[in-house]
This record gives structure tokens, sequence and C-alpha cells, in this order.
């Protein structure tokens, strides 16, 4: 697992299939003190996953809220639920398939297609 985020009181994880998990803070300086987690030797990183750490680490705690809001949608939906199962327009949960899609597709990871751009907009006026 990979940190990706580092709260006040809870911690974002990445896990091996690109699934983020959070946990508390006060667990895991626990689990660190009991030798249950370990810093293990930094292998050296694909371009893609380069990019992936990226924009996982440039998101905001809000912004991986939203992006794993969409990504409980997008697995409900990849594991068989129904458009309607969900309080949320069928064209939003579609366009949400086909950011996670796309970004499976060029990074192999379509978590990072659920992160949302607008911290990366800037003053368009200039």
């Amino acid at each position: 697992m990979t940190m990706v985020n580092l709260g006040e009181s809870v911690i974002s994880l990445l896990d091996e299939i690109g699934k983020i998990v959070e946990m508390p803070i006060i667990v895991f300086e626990d689990l660190i003190s009991k030798g249950a987690i370990k810093e293990i030797e930094h292998l050296e990183e694909n371009e893609e996953e380069k990019v992936v750490l990226h924009i996982i680490r440039s998101a905001g705690e809000i912004e991986l809220e939203h992006a794993n809001r969409k990504y409980t949608v997008v697995q409900g939906i990849l594991n068989g639920g129904k458009y309607t199962d969900y309080n949320i327009s069928v064209r939003t949960i579609r366009d949400w398939m086909k950011k996670y899609r796309d970004a499976e597709k060029i990074f192999g990871n379509g978590y990072v297609g659920l992160i949302s751009a607008r911290h990366r907009q800037g003053n368009r006026t200039e």
C-alpha cells in the first residue's frame, strides 16, 4: 500500500488494485509501533505509476472523498448493479464509468479517472 493523503485524523492508502483505503491515524500508528506495518524498499516505478501517484497526491482530501464515492458507484455497476440502484442520474454514472475505463486503459488504474481535475485548473484569462 502507498500512502496518498494524510489528514488530521485519517490516513488514505492506495492498495495494489487502485482502491483507496482510509484508516484512523491512531490505528495506523499503533500498527507501526507493533511492527505490523513496515516500510519496504522502494521499487522503481514506471511512468504510468508515477503519473497515477502524482494525480492522487495532488488531489485534496475533499477531491479524494468525492472520488471514493464515485468509485463505490462504479464498482457497484461493474459488479452487476443497476443504474437505478443509486440516487444519481444515469448520465452522471455513465460519465464516471467512461472516465474510469479511460483511465484504466491509459494508466492501468481507473480510480484516478474519478478524481476531479478542478484543482489543476487555473486562471485562463491571461
